[in-house]
């Protein structure tokens, strides 16, 4: 039994020995010897073009949870922006331009599917330094002003662009008790408007922004979207989170393994 153990400490002991000799003699060998393999990362390629263009109506929709139509006119907007013309025109880095339709499409799948950056960025194939710019883009107006107010609950004190209910104590009069009544209709009405948002950005029913900055402006422009959205006709249902998410976990994966694959060859 002893014996057998010093054997395996002898071989264990050779085995080191010669795994020294390998590193030693690597590292005294010339620069000639030494080998790094030139890999390719692997990419989506032309996702916007052999996939996104050939989207029918509803697919487009169920994927970009906007009609095809309404998605066409913010592209044709932004492309005549400032902020695009901007940076198209100041653009002098090695990497190529990305298109306004790309800067649209990466934002609104970021925004409207509950991904991280990194299945954005190497969607539509762009860094992720260049996602960050176009999340951070965006410049909106203020939401308020003198014609509109924000509802809050009881729980907020009331301000002038901020109105609350009524804390009822049992001795509120008929005026207040009308008031509180009409609030709280309204309200139903933003919490299924709430609802819709999130129905079509799914990002707002978890947002992962550490910075309130980002993240307000994030909201800012989903709200804005949104009402866009509207006023031209672009409805969406609440739906089942869960039962289409696996839908849409279903009918990609085919198309994003062919993009990889040839990307590849």
């Amino acid at each position: 039994m002893a014996e057998n153990i010093l054997k395996i400490i002898d071989c264990s002991s050779s085995e080191d020995e010669q795994i020294m000799e390998l590193l030693n003699s690597s590292s005294s060998t010339s620069d000639e010897s030494t080998c790094y393999e030139n890999r390719k990362k692997p990419k989506i390629e032309a996702y916007v073009e052999d996939v996104v263009h050939r989207f029918t109506e509803e697919e487009f929709k169920r994927n970009f949870r906007m009609s095809r139509s309404t998605v066409l006119m913010l592209i044709s907007k932004f492309g005549e922006h400032n902020i695009f013309l901007n940076y198209f025109n100041m653009h002098t880095g090695g990497s190529k331009r990305i298109s306004a339709e790309v800067h649209i499409l990466s934002y609104i799948w970021f925004a409207c599917n509950k991904v991280c950056l990194r299945d954005v960025a190497e969607r539509f194939n762009i860094g992720i330094s260049t996602l960050h710019r176009i999340l951070e883009s965006s410049q909106l107006p203020a939401i308020c002003g003198d014609r509109f107010h924000i509802l809050g609950d009881s729980a907020y004190s009331i301000r002038e662009y901020l109105l609350t209910p009524y804390r009822n104590y049992g001795n509120l009069n008929n005026r207040e008790e009308n008031y509180n009544k009409k609030f709280s209709g309204t309200r139903v009405l933003i919490e299924n408007a709430f609802g819709l948002l999130k129905s079509r950005f799914r990002q707002l029913i978890r947002v992962d922004f550490h910075e309130v900055d980002k993240l307000s402006k994030f909201v800012i422009a989903c709200c804005v979207l949104h009402n866009l959205c509207i006023d031209a006709g672009d409805f969406i249902e609440i739906e089942s989170m869960e039962e289409e998410d696996n839908a849409i976990a279903i009918e990609e994966p085919d198309e994003v393994t062919l993009r990889m694959r040839r990307s590849k060859t």
